[in-house]
């Protein structure tokens, strides 16, 4: 949100709600911070607390992450850093002990400056967050010498709108994102039982109609006309129900799983009722019929087709542990080396130094030098066997730097099981 006004310097800022910040900054500063270039990086639901020290996760070329985290327990928290040369001052203002709110003026190019709010308020809060919001930024704009204030983050507005919409018509503010919130509403629909349907009658008012005088004056009209005549007969010969759907159903759970499931529960509240062995004949039939809809919908939904060749497919879920074991270790080791997430530094490898073999060997530009340890249980044994494997999975896929998270796992998956000859730990 910001007021209509803009201001003469424009600022780039990236807003994620990242549910977790220390599992997800590698594929935030990767994907989002550096490949946009922003000028400021906020994001909420960080799931941090005092235990995380504050240097985690600084991003190069930006300030350390400013962050209000949640004391009391698990969940929330809202962190904000800047390119290095904006001029950001952390404001000390102390709002409710319950907001997740931080507040910044930022100095503009032509030494203007904006209040940057930025806060994440929990589903379950209620409106006072946003009444503070309210009743607090002309004071704060006043204080601080501001023009202009950006309010960022995750307010989950659509869960109070009233007070949502007195923050924007009080503060005169407008609402820039323009992205609708889902919510859940029963639809209906005709099932039409083709099964049942009387065709000789179909047939015969069909025969009977007057073609002639129904289709004339135009193409238009003729079209509305001959549509209109079949559905009168299509409603009139075929039996047919209205079905509504319920916001939970999921996709493809159509009429005959809604009667099917509704039979099933029936059947069982009856066998409850009455433990008879009729009515635990009556359940089994149910589930019997439950089963063959629910194999009618996997049918009804096909798989999707198989990726180009040059994607990976995901292997099957049936891998030995070894072999998991050797995809983890390949998906950490990215992190380390390609993503520079802070705290794996200390798997970090050198690159490997360029040397003249008389043999062929696999070579690529992201080998690293492999570590050697005599200790069995060593951090160093575990790095020289990844970095083997490292070297090996370089050599055999190309654009290791340009691959996200998912894609290196969905890699490593494909190169264990074209190479299932595991790894010996060799100990020099």
């Amino acid at each position: 949100m910001v007021r209509p006004e803009r201001p003469s310097h424009t600022l780039k800022i990236i807003s994620a709600n990242v549910r977790g910040l220390r599992t997800n900054i590698g594929d935030l500063t990767h994907n989002c911070v550096l490949r946009h270039s922003a000028d400021v990086v906020l994001v909420t639901e960080t799931w941090l607390n005092n235990e995380v020290e504050p240097t985690f996760g600084k991003i190069r070329g930006y300030t350390q992450w400013n962050r209000r985290d949640r004391p009391e327990r698990a969940g929330g928290g809202v962190a904000v850093c800047f390119k290095e040369g904006v001029q950001a001052q952390h404001l000390e203002v102390v709002p409710p002990p319950h907001m997740e709110v931080m507040f910044f003026r930022v100095l503009l190019a032509d030494r203007s400056a904006i209040l940057l709010c930025a806060m994440y308020r929990p589903p379950r809060q209620g409106p006072a967050s946003l009444q503070y919001l309210t009743g607090a930024l002309d004071d704060l704009m006043l204080e601080h010498r501001c023009r202009h204030v950006f309010v960022v983050g995750d307010l989950n507005h659509h869960l109070e709108q009233h007070a949502y919409e007195s923050l924007l018509t009080v503060q005169v503010l407008t609402d820039h994102i323009d992205i609708g919130v889902a919510r859940d509403e029963t639809t209906s629909r005709t099932v039409w039982l083709w099964d049942k349907a009387d065709w000789a009658s179909l047939r015969r008012d069909l025969s009977h109609t007057a073609w002639g005088t129904l289709l004339r004056d135009g193409a238009e009209n003729m079209s509305r006309a001959l549509t209109s005549r079949l559905l009168a007969l299509q409603r009139r010969h075929v039996p047919h129900r209205d079905y509504t759907t319920k916001p939970t159903d999921q996709p493809l759970f159509g009429y005959r799983c809604r009667v099917d499931a509704e039979a099933k529960y029936s059947a069982w509240l009856r066998f409850k009722r009455n433990p008879t062995r009729r009515n635990k004949d009556l359940h089994r039939a149910a589930c019997r019929r439950m089963r063959r809809a629910l194999r009618l919908v996997d049918a009804a939904d096909p798989p999707d087709p198989p990726d180009p060749p040059a994607q990976f497919e995901p292997v099957s879920p049936l891998d030995s542990l070894e072999h998991r074991r050797d995809v983890a270790a390949l998906v950490v080791f990215h992190k380390a080396q390609v993503q520079g997430v802070p705290h794996l530094a200390g798997l970090r490898q050198p690159p490997r130094v360029t040397t003249r073999s008389t043999r062929t060997v696999l070579t690529s530009g992201d080998a690293v030098e492999v570590p050697r340890s005599c200790a069995s249980q060593h951090q160093r044994t575990f790095v020289g066997r990844v970095s083997r494997m490292w070297n090996i999975f370089t050599a055999a896929v190309p654009h290791i730097q340009e691959m996200n998270t998912q894609s290196v796992k969905l890699a490593a998956n494909r190169c264990r099981v074209l190479k299932p000859t595991p790894l010996r730990l060799v100990i020099l």
